[in-house]
Parts: structure tokens; sequence; C-alpha cells
């Protein structure tokens, strides 16, 4: 988090269905950050069950949007 916190703008996704880390703590983190949050309907490893969501947000934070 720290190199958000530094550096500026970031991007965040939250798994809604993590079971590792819990989607509230998840938020908790992105808020800290002030992160621009994507919330999924995901387990841990969303990038594997949403590619192409990811990769928006991905293609998104690259833009600077």
């Amino acid at each position: 988090m720290t190199h958000a916190i530094r550096f500026g703008a970031a991007w965040y996704v939250v798994s809604s269905d993590d079971r590792t880390i819990s989607p509230d703590q998840q938020k908790t983190m992105a808020k800290q950050i002030k992160a621009t949050t994507t919330v999924l309907p995901a387990s841990h490893v969303v990038m594997l069950s949403h590619p192409q969501e990811v990769a928006k947000v991905i293609e998104e934070a690259a833009a600077g949007r």
C-alpha cells in the first residue's frame, strides 16, 4: 500500500466472494489508498474467473482513468 500512497493513483479489484481476505478488509485497504475500486463476484483468484473484467481495470489504470 505504501507504493500507491507515495506515487498517486491506485486501482483495486475487490473479490466479493473471497474467503481468504474478507471483502470488507479489501474495501478498507482500497479506501486507505484512495483507490478506484471495482467489486466483482469472485473468489480470491479473480483474474482467473473474470479475466476480461480484470483486464479492463488494468487498461483503465494504464490509461490513468
